[in-house]
């Protein structure tokens, strides 16, 4: 069985709601902020077919109720092909700007939503909110008085803006949620909101998941009933990382498009000041990420898609007869005849497999040869996992670590983890981990191997804590009954170790407290493989 195949029996409604295609291509513009001089045509002109801006409402409604779309900031949209129109700042005339609570600014919220619409045809979608989770974007009573609360003030917002906006022009879609990260437990509460009978789509921002673990999380966001076929969109999505931009952007097309995310919007078109790599420069020429991001617009976008892993240790799309997008661990690759390897830029490439940058063949699909890998903690992370049992140890025993909410609590990750109910200190994701507890009674965070034959392995360790760490964490490795490593780790660590196993054997690789968990959060990755 395919590696994806298991992790989307959760989304089989959705599956069968709608073909599996390479989602929309769509930038985050913020022109509503400003025109730089030249940059809206220099991307029209580049081939940019689809835009996430926002005309702002405290800019076009006067203190009369009139709306007034004339100035250039105002009516940018007019000169779009294509675009979802953001709404969420408020407007000094109701609750002195703050996001509206009160019957009559929601009503208003609503109505600039539905006036703008009305007045653009190119707008084909409305997002409700932005990051209505966080602390950034809202303001006022609805940011202080808890999630519950923001869940229910937001869906009256959403409410508005639906029924208003569906009144001025129907075909236009209402993306709901606005949402930073997956976070399950904030979305359990729009659900009991009511929030899902007003959104035809939901939109997140999951710029704290790896692409390799958007299936998973996704999976778990559906388990909610209301969400089980409702379609999904990736609106703002990005890095500060120039040189990972390029495969990134590939990766999260490819894992959104098995996710069932339709559209995907990359933050940011041109420099914002806070680093995120954009698809132009202020000048309005293309950057490397801006040509991979075309190609994937103009090749690959719209296609329907197939899953390509060949096992845990890769991922991958099949692009309709077009193309193949596969990375993961180095093995052997083969091309057949009339097959060739590109860059995310489309240039001619080696055919390389490697984990950053995804492999891109053009025609047949490419023959790959088994690889060395027998477990990995980052490949086959999930809720909960494979290859690794994933454990909390205690002096009392040990328990396994349970799947636990996104945002379900304060002080704990945004997206899904694994942790344990009776202990909120205790967090493991994909690429970090928190044990809990102290140096006379550690919680220690295991990763288990048993071998199911004799085995000669090499076991690869990465650990790195944060600076903020008190005093490191201990790490233990035991196979069978030989410690084969115990110390205090408190600047990083990499290192390699032969492991022979009998069949039946364990390996535990155990991470706890120094003398105390203070700032404990440690990058970590274990991999196992043949040497």
């Amino acid at each position: 069985m395919r590696w994806a195949l298991a992790i989307f029996l959760a989304s089989a409604l959705a599956a069968d709601a709608q073909e599996m295609r390479g989602p929309d291509l769509a930038v985050a513009s913020n022109f509503g902020q400003g025109l730089p001089s030249g940059l809206l045509r220099a991307a029209v002109e580049a081939g940019i077919r689809d835009f996430r801006d926002a005309v702002y409402w405290d800019r076009v409604e006067g203190a009369d109720g009139r709306f007034d779309f004339s100035r250039p900031r105002d009516v940018f949209p007019a000169r779009l092909p294509r675009m979802s129109l953001t709404v969420n700042n408020g407007h000094p005339a109701w609750e002195d700007g703050a996001t509206p609570v009160t019957p009559e600014g929601i009503a208003a919220f609503g109505r600039h939503a539905a006036e703008t619409v009305a007045r653009f045809p190119s707008i084909d979608a409305v997002e409700v909110g932005n990051e209505v989770n966080s602390a950034n974007f809202v303001t006022g009573p609805l940011r202080e008085g808890g999630l519950e609360r923001r869940a229910k003030g937001y869906t009256a917002l959403l409410e508005s803006v639906a029924r208003q906006v569906r009144a001025a022009r129907p075909e236009v879609r209402i993306l709901g949620g606005g949402l930073h990260s997956v976070p399950t437990g904030y979305v359990a509460l729009l659900d009991r909101a009511g929030a899902f009978a007003h959104m035809d789509a939901l939109a997140f921002h999951p710029y704290d998941t790896p692409p390799e673990m958007l299936p998973a999380e996704v999976a778990e966001l559906r388990r909610l009933p209301a969400l089980a076929t409702m379609p999904l969109e990736i609106t703002e999505y990005g890095t500060p990382d120039d040189a990972a931009a390029p495969g990134l952007l590939l990766k999260a097309h490819c894992m959104a498009a098995l996710s069932g995310v339709t559209r995907l919007a990359w933050y940011p078109l041109h420099p914002r000041g806070d680093g995120f790599v954009p698809v132009l420069t202020r000048e309005g020429e293309v950057t490397d990420l801006g040509r991979a991001y075309l190609f994937v617009q103009d090749r690959l976008a719209g296609l329907p898609v197939s899953d390509a892993t060949p096992d845990a240790f890769a991922r991958g799309c099949r692009y309709g007869d077009a193309a193949t997008v596969i990375w993961g661990a180095p093995r052997p690759v083969t091309l057949p005849q009339g097959a060739r390897a590109v860059t995310p830029q489309g240039k001619p490439a080696p055919a390389v497999l490697s984990e950053d940058v995804p492999l891109i063949v053009l025609g047949p699909d490419p023959v790959l040869g088994p690889s060395d890998r027998v477990a990995d903690s980052f490949l086959q992370f999930g809720y909960p996992g494979t290859g690794f049992a994933r454990l909390a140890r205690t002096l009392n025993g040990e328990q396994p670590l349970v799947t636990m909410p996104g945002q379900g609590r304060p002080g704990v990750p945004w997206t899904p983890y694994l942790g344990r109910p009776d202990d909120p200190g205790v967090r493991l994701l994909s690429e970090t981990l928190l044990p809990a507890g102290s140096g006379d009674f550690p919680v220690e965070i295991v990763h288990r191997f048993t071998a199911p034959e004799a085995m000669e392995l090499a076991l690869d360790l990465s650990l790195a804590p944060a600076r903020r760490s008190a005093d490191g964490v201990r790490l233990t490795v035991t196979a069978g009954d030989a410690t084969r490593l115990d110390r205090i780790v408190t600047d990083p660590l990499a290192e390699s170790l032969p492991i022979a196993l009998s069949a039946g054997e364990t390996l535990d690789i155990a991470v706890g407290p120094g003398a105390t968990a203070g700032g404990d959060v440690t990058a970590y990755r274990f991999t196992l493989r043949r040497p």
